[in-house]
């Protein structure tokens, strides 16, 4: 998830259900092994 600021927020901080948290944990892991 991403703030106005451009920040990345987990999304168990702002409240998305467990299917989104999954989601955004396997993008993070995705995109740390592209850089």
């Amino acid at each position: 998830a991403l703030l106005e600021n451009g920040e990345l927020v987990p999304p168990w901080e702002v409240g998305l259900p467990p299917a989104i948290q999954l989601t955004w944990a396997i993008d993070m892991e995705s995109w740390a092994t592209k850089t």
